[in-house]
């Protein structure tokens, strides 16, 4: 993908593969459910490619067989935004959280970096 991911979400994709559709659906709140290594790229790959979405919002999460809006977060480095949730959707573009408020210049998540400081290369699972 070329992006390195945001420190927690980095190692929860060391420690667990996020959910397939049925298994464990809808655990994190608003039902959403993290997508798996390999799902997250070919989302990441949709996104960037097929509807030109800027590179490094990394969409993670979506309700299961819902394939018109979800949760990113941002890999941005260098980006105020760095780190934050934010919610994508197909005919909505992407908003970080709070909706519509923009990154922390503009009144988004207080603290800047709910999924952590740093990050790391994280390698699609083998099979």
């Amino acid at each position: 993908m070329g992006v390195e991911l945001p420190t927690a979400l980095a190692a929860w994709y060391r420690l667990h593969d996020g959910f397939d559709e049925g298994h464990g659906s809808g655990i994190l709140p608003s039902s959403m459910t993290m997508l798996p290594l390999s799902d997250l790229v070919d989302e990441y790959r949709m996104h960037t490619r097929d509807w030109e979405r800027e590179a490094g919002i990394v969409p993670f999460a979506r309700k299961a067989g819902d394939t018109w809006s979800g949760w990113y977060v941002d890999a941005r480095r260098g980006e105020p935004s760095y780190g934050n949730l934010g919610h994508w959707s197909v005919d909505g573009g992407d908003d970080l959280y709070p909706l519509g408020r923009g990154g922390l210049a503009a009144g988004g998540v207080a603290g800047g970096d709910c999924c952590g400081a740093g990050g790391g290369p994280v390698s699609a699972p083998a099979g």
